[in-house]
C-alpha cells in the first residue's frame, strides 16, 4: 500500500467520524442539548480530513505532471482522480454542514484548513504545506484554548451555582430550627404567664379572706369590750 491509499484510508476514516459526529448533534439537537466538546471534535476531524485530501491532491498532482515516473496507468490515474474528486464532495458538504452548527464559525471565528489559490494573501501564498500546517495546527490550538477556557469559566459558574444552592439549602434549615426553637420558647413563655396569673389571682382571694377575718375580730373584740 504506498502513501495515496495509506492518506486515503485516514481521509474515509476522518469522513466517517464527521458523519457518526453530524448524527449525535441531529440527535441532541431534537432534545434541545448543545455539545461544545463534540463540536470541537468534529473540527478536529475536518482539520484531519481536510490534511489528508491535500496530501491525496498533490500526490496525484505529481502523478499526472509525470505519468512516466509514476509508472502508473492511465486507468489507475483516472481511478485515483474519481477517488479524489468524490473525497472533495463528500469534503466541502461535511465542511459546510460542520460550520452551519458551530456557534464560532457563524461569528466568523472558524478556520479553513484547505489552501486555497484564489484566497491566498501575503501571509501564506509563500508557505509551504508543511509551514501552512503549523500555522493552521497554531490556530486550531489558540481555537481549542478558547472554548478550553469558555468551558472552565462555564464549568466555575456551574460550581458556584452548586455551592450558592447548597448554601441556601443550609440556611433554610438553620431558619426552619430557629422558628421551631422561637415557637417552643413562645409557648413555655405563655405557659409560664398562665400559671403566674392564675398563681396570682389566688394569692389575691387568700389575701381578701384574710382581711375580712381581721376585720371580723377586730369587730368582735370591741363589742366585747363595750
Amino acid at each position: 500500500m504506498d502513501d495515496f491509499f495509506k492518506d486515503l484510508a485516514q481521509a474515509e476514516k476522518s469522513r466517517d467520524l464527521i458523519r457518526n459526529g453530524l448524527e449525535e448533534r441531529k440527535q441532541k439537537n431534537a432534545l434541545g442539548e448543545s455539545d461544545m466538546h463534540l463540536e470541537s471534535k468534529m473540527r478536529g476531524w475536518l482539520k484531519d480530513f481536510a490534511m489528508n485530501f491535500d496530501a491525496l491532491q498533490n500526490q496525484l498532482d505529481k502523478n499526472l505532471q509525470n505519468p512516466e515516473k509514476s509508472r502508473m496507468t492511465t486507468k489507475e490515474l483516472e481511478r485515483r482522480t474519481g477517488l479524489v474528486e468524490e473525497l472533495e464532495k463528500d469534503l466541502n458538504e461535511l465542511e459546510a454542514k460542520v460550520k452551519a452548527g458551530n456557534k464560532l464559525a457563524a461569528a466568523g471565528v472558524g478556520i479553513n484548513f484547505r489552501r486555497e489559490s484564489s484566497e491566498e494573501n501575503e501571509s501564506t501564498k509563500n508557505l509551504s504545506n508543511r509551514d501552512l500546517q503549523v500555522a493552521q495546527d497554531t490556530m486550531w490550538k489558540r481555537q481549542n484554548d478558547l472554548e478550553d477556557a469558555i468551558l472552565g469559566t462555564t464549568g466555575n459558574l456551574v460550581s458556584v451555582s452548586h455551592n450558592l444552592k447548597d448554601e441556601l439549602d443550609l440556611q433554610d434549615g438553620l431558619l426552619d430550627d430557629l422558628t421551631q426553637g422561637v415557637d417552643h420558647t413562645q409557648k413555655r413563655i405563655d405557659k409560664s404567664n398562665f400559671r403566674m396569673k392564675e398563681l396570682i389571682y389566688k394569692s389575691s382571694d387568700c389575701c381578701l379572706i384574710t382581711v375580712i377575718l381581721i376585720l371580723v375580730g377586730v369587730v368582735m373584740l370591741i363589742i366585747f369590750l363595750l
